[in-house]
This record gives structure tokens, C-alpha cells and sequence, in this order.
């Protein structure tokens, strides 16, 4: 771990310069590199509108879609909003890719009352080199770190100054002999068995019985048969440890096996530190260059060049052999390993073995596809360990948290149903694995939406909101309105709008407004007013006219065919106004309909058809149909 740090923070340094201010300068690969995969893991947490999606695990109960869609909003807002998370992830994620195995603990906090998370250094955290999955661990020791004051702090500590006065730091060693001594001092290490001067180390031991259930045992190195805290059973309800290793790689059944980005690439950071520096070595040569002379020069160290002097008779440059290798090209092909090696994304840019060469597209785009496979996997693999830390996180919350059942949800402040949370769910991270920059993940939305775009197979509500998910999380619960809602409140609108007539003010019309939505409940309302026989208010028609009128020249501007549907409907509803029609509306609309009066239709032609209650495009279909009576009858029922 120390030639690993050194390489990423202080650099690969020259142990002895070839001549003085020579190069001394390290190629920050390794820390390039991880830069650059942070953010890739990183948004495989925050780049969707939720970070978990929740499948109920018996579909056959009613109302799981929607008990399962609540209860991953309620978890989505308690582990952004509410916990750590966001911050201690960037720590994981950084010390897998340095490390290859860190560690994060699942915790409640009492104090805060919230869920917390706390990465644990690979080397805080001792199983035995079996150990395949960490939950499966028959023996976990988190090795505890606590300065005195902090040891203090801590609920059910042995607080005793005699006791802590022998935990700090080294200890007091009570040995009953030079070999005892020697013994105990070569099993200690400092950070695991010991602290500096200031520090207690306190081991946390999870074992498994033989019940399968969890004992935790809590004990200082220095002194293992005095316990700092009494032995207790597994806090949680889900009965596991509340532990989650995320591996970088997986090649060996082996609890040490999996390398970090460091471990991996840091012979070629070498090698690419080496090559720079003797490229600066010879650009130093160069620019400096040596002089031999053809004859002895008396004093001659105090001859100095300087651009445009004159040279004594005889000196000229030293002739150095000119390079056969490239240095550069070197330092691109070492790169370009490095980068496959770790699975950097390149889209097939990076130029291996021919730097200067250029590629063919269909070269390009089997590169790139074969490059974004090495990357979707390593992705898969974090998003392995990132779903066990979910299901451990929604079993601390159902435990802890199930009395919290208000949140925040765009601005609002809502209340999950408790049957939520009483459910069995799948819970795996939101998004996928191949969504490896935003702009990758819009093109292949922006491509989706196209392909299946009114497919009748196909949700598309779902559908466009994968589209705004792509762009900016945010922008699903801001922009994304179903359009029955929609068709709801432009009703609403009108309503009010109709209110503000009746009491002799005109209503304005607004180019955005869903002018047929609008049409249609201003028809409604007259309709209604007929057959209640209410009279209307002395300007109200005149306005509800003139209002008319506005909305289907609006709606011309858009579809001039659905206005002169709207149009005709108008038409004949005023028609129906006509005098010597008043009988027929309030006899002929409702006769043979149940809850009529029963009385037998009218003879001669049929009546005219009710459109008001039917949207133009269904009306214009209707129309098309013909004027068959008992679909007329049909209709004019649906509008009663």
C-alpha cells in the first residue's frame, strides 16, 4: 500500500539524476485514471430520477405496482436526502479503485436519527482468505479506531480510567518474561493490534452460530480477556452483518484476489515516468549542447556559450547518435495499455499499435464496442455489491424508520401507504450498466424514443420519461405531466374561467392552453344549463360565444381541422338552442335511455347528434360512421 500511495500522491521519483537539474518529474497516470472512473461508478448511484427500482415479489397482490413505485420513492428520498450516502460512496469508490476491495458499513444512527454509511478500509476489516461473499462470512473483525475522548462517547463502552489507560496506544504489557515479551511484540501491528500514543484499538467480532445468527463480540487486542463491551446479539432484524464488500475485479475464489486500478497500472506509470524524463534529458542535451575542441584551450572552464558567440578556433558540438526508438510513440502505446488494461472508455479513439495511422469507421465501432463491454462489466460488478447495500439499507429503514412515513416529493410533502413497507421486494439499482456518460445514454434514449416512438407495445409515458432521465434527473418530475392530468386541469381552468363570466367579465385565452379540452367543457356547461333549464345570467352567452370563438381561432392556428370540427359541433349545439327545438332536446335526448321516461323516440328524421361531450377526433370518427339511430341513442346517452 505505501509504493501504491507514493506512486498516486507524491510521484515515482529518480533515485540518483544523471547530471544536476536534471528531469525529475512522474506521469500521474494512476491518478488520471481513477479520476476518470470515479465519476463513471459515481453515476451509477445519481444518474436516474430514483437510485432504486423495487419489484414486488408476489404481483398477484392488489395494488403492488403501486405500493412497489411508493415505496422506492419513500427509499430514494431517505438515502439521498436523509443519509450519507452521497458523500461516503465517492469514498468507496476511490479506495476500490486504489485498493480493489474496500468495505461499507450499514448503520442507524440514534443520535440523528438516519441511516448512515461508513466505508471501512480494506485493512480495518480481517476474515479468513476463504472467504468468497462477505455476508457469508462465518468470522468478521472490523478493527475500530478511537481516540480517547471518542472512546468515551461511545453507549456501553467500559469506560473505567484504569481500563483505558491500558488500551492507549501500546499498552501496558504484563509479561512474565523476556520470551513472553519478544512473542507478544512480533504478533502486534500497528493500526491492527495496536494504536499510536493517542489511540485505542478496539475489535468488533461478528460470528455465526450455530443457528445461523449473529453474536457480536467487542474486545481490545491488548487485553482480549477484559471486554470493552458485554457480548449481544445482531441488532437488526434482517439478521445479516451489516457489511458490503465491493470487489473491483472478480479472477480468483479468493478474499485478496481482486487488484486495484493502482496494483494493475503502476509498472506502466513507471515506465511512462522513465520515458519522460529521459525525453526531457534529451531535450536538455539538445538545447545544451557539449563542445569538444580540435586543440588544447588554456582556461578553458571559464569559456561560457552564449547565443551569437564567438567560439575559439577549434571548438565545436559534441555529436550525440540520433534516436532509434520514439520516446513518444513509447509513452502513447504504454498509455494506451494501461487504459485497456482498467477499461477506460475511449470509444475506440485510442491508437495502439499505429499512433499515426488512421482507422477505418467499422474498425472504430468494433472497438468501441469491445471497449464498452471490458466497461459494462466491471460496471456490473459494482452494481452487484451496490444492490446488496440497498437491501441492506431498506432493512435498517424498514426497522428504524417505519413510523416516518411523510416526505418530501417535488415540493410536496407526501405519506406513503404503511402496506408499502410491510411488502417483499426485489430492489436492484435504477439504470443500467452501459450508461456510461450522459451523453452516451442520451443518444441511445434519443434513438429509443425514435424507434418505438406511438408503438402500441410500448408504455410511452415510460418511454419519454427515459428521455428525460438521460438529460437531467430532475427534469421527470418537473416537466413530465401525464396527459389525462393535463386534460384534467385545462377542464379545471375552464370551470373557473366559465365563473368568472357568469359574472359579466370576459376570460382570456392563452395559446398554450389545450383549446380542445377547453371547447369541449364550455359545451358541456351549456349542454348541462339546458337540460337543467337554469337561466343563464344576462352577458353569459355573449361572453361564452365570444370565448368560444377564441379558443377555435387559437386551435385554427394549430390543426385547422380539428376546428372546424369544433366548429360544427358548435354549430349544432346552437342549433339545438333554435326555438321549437327546447321539445325535442328534453324529450328525444333521453328517450328509451335507462332512467328515462320510457317514452317511445320520436318518428321522422333522426335528431341531431350531441358532439359536445365527445372530443373532435372522436366526433369526426362518429360522423364517418354514419347517423344510425341507436348509436345515436348511445351517444346521447353517454352525454346525459
Amino acid at each position: 500500500m505505501g509504493d501504491l500511495y507514493r506512486a498516486r500522491y507524491r510521484g515515482l521519483r529518480r533515485t540518483a539524476l544523471p547530471f544536476p537539474n536534471a528531469s525529475d518529474i512522474n506521469w500521474p497516470l494512476i491518478d488520471t485514471i481513477c479520476d476518470q472512473l470515479k465519476s463513471l461508478y459515481f453515476q451509477q448511484l445519481f444518474a436516474t430520477a430514483t437510485i432504486a427500482a423495487f419489484t414486488p415479489s408476489d404481483a398477484q397482490v392488489a395494488d403492488a405496482p403501486q405500493l412497489a413505485s411508493a415505496a422506492s420513492q419513500w427509499f430514494d428520498y431517505q438515502v439521498k436526502e436523509e443519509s450519507n450516502l452521497e458523500e461516503e460512496i465517492l469514498y468507496v469508490i476511490d479506495s476500490m479503485l486504489m485498493l480493489g476491495r474496500p468495505v461499507m458499513k450499514v448503520l442507524w444512527d440514534t443520535a440523528e436519527e438516519r441511516l448512515r454509511f461508513v466505508m471501512i478500509d480494506p485493512l480495518r476489516i480481517i476474515v479468513s482468505a476463504r472467504t468468497r461473499r462477505l455476508w457469508d462470512a462465518e468470522r468478521i473483525v472490523h478493527v475500530l479506531i478511537y481516540s480517547p475522548e471518542e472512546y468515551r462517547r461511545v453507549p456501553g463502552y467500559n469506560t473505567d480510567e484504569g481500563f483505558i489507560k491500558k488500551v492507549t496506544g501500546r499498552g501496558q504489557l504484563e509479561s512474565q518474561g523476556n520470551a513472553t515479551h519478544l512473542y507478544q511484540r512480533k504478533a502486534q501491528r500497528q493500526g491492527i493490534t495496536y494504536g499510536a500514543d493517542d489511540e485505542i484499538v478496539v475489535w468488533e467480532v461478528w460470528t455465526r452460530g450455530d443457528d445461523g445468527k449473529y453474536q457480536i463480540e467487542t474486545f481490545s487486542p491488548i487485553l482480549p480477556h477484559e471486554t470493552v463491551k458485554a457480548t449481544y446479539g445482531n441488532p437488526n432484524d434482517h439478521g445479516k452483518a451489516p457489511f458490503v464488500d465491493f470487489p473491483y475485479e472478480v479472477t480468483q475464489p479468493d478474499w485478496f484476489a481482486p487488484r486495484g486500478v493502482g496494483e494493475i497500472i503502476v509498472p506502466f506509470q513507471a515506465q511512462l515516468t522513465k520515458a519522460l524524463n529521459e525525453l526531457n534529458d534529451r531535450l536538455t542535451i539538445t538545447n545544451v549542447p557539449s563542445f569538444t575542441s580540435e586543440r588544447e584551450i588554456p582556461n578553458a572552464l571559464n569559456i561560457r556559450w552564449r547565443p551569437g558567440q564567438i567560439l575559439p578556433q577549434g571548438v565545436k558540438p559534441a555529436a550525440f547518435p540520433a534516436m532509434d526508438v520514439d520516446l513518444e510513440r513509447q509513452m502513447v502505446l504504454m498509455r494506451d495499455v494501461a487504459e485497456k488494461l482498467v477499461a477506460v472508455p475511449d470509444y475506440g479513439i485510442g491508437q495502439t499499435l499505429k499512433p499515426t495511422s488512421s482507422r477505418t469507421a467499422t474498425e472504430v465501432e468494433q472497438m468501441a464496442e469491445s471497449n464498452e463491454q471490458s466497461s459494462d462489466l466491471r460496471l456490473r460488478i459494482f452494481r452487484i455489491s451496490l444492490g446488496r447495500l440497498y437491501q441492506l439499507a431498506w432493512g435498517t429503514l424498514r426497522q428504524y424508520a417505519s413510523r416516518r412515513l411523510t416526505f418530501w416529493l417535488e415540493g410536496q410533502l407526501v405519506q406513503i401507504p404503511k402496506e408499502a413497507l410491510q411488502e417483499k421486494y426485489r430492489i436492484r439499482p435504477s439504470g443500467s450498466a452501459d450508461g456510461v456518460t450522459r451523453a452516451m445514454l442520451w443518444r441511445k434514449a434519443a434513438g429509443r424514443l425514435q424507434m418505438f416512438n406511438q408503438d402500441p407495445f410500448i408504455d410511452q409515458g415510460e418511454l419519454r420519461k427515459s428521455v428525460l432521465e438521460s438529460d437531467e434527473v430532475g427534469l421527470v418530475r418537473r416537466l413530465y405531466r401525464d396527459p389525462q392530468f393535463k386534460q384534467q386541469d385545462a377542464a379545471e381552468e375552464q370551470m373557473v374561467e366559465i365563473g368568472v363570466m357568469k359574472m359579466g367579465h370576459p376570460a382570456s385565452v392563452s395559446p398554450a392552453d389545450l383549446h380542445v379540452e377547453h371547447i369541449r367543457t364550455v359545451l358541456h356547461y351549456i349542454q348541462v344549463q339546458m337540460k337543467t333549464g337554469v337561466p343563464p345570467s344576462p352577458a353569459e352567452p355573449a361572453l361564452l360565444r365570444q370565448h368560444l370563438l377564441a379558443h377555435v381561432e387559437a386551435l385554427r392556428q394549430i390543426d385547422p381541422k380539428m376546428a372546424a370540427l369544433a366548429e360544427q359541433a358548435i354549430a349544432e349545439l346552437t342549433a339545438s338552442q333554435a326555438p321549437g327545438a327546447e321539445g325535442q332536446e328534453q324529450g328525444d335526448d333521453l328517450a328509451g335511455a335507462p332512467g328515462g321516461n320510457g317514452a317511445p323516440p320520436m318518428a321522422g328524421p333522426p335528431p341531431q347528434r350531441q358532439l359536445p361531450m365527445m372530443d373532435p377526433t372522436e366526433a369526426a370518427a362518429a360522423m364517418a360512421e354514419g347517423t344510425n339511430e341507436d348509436e345515436d341513442a348511445e351517444e346521447r346517452v353517454a352525454v346525459a
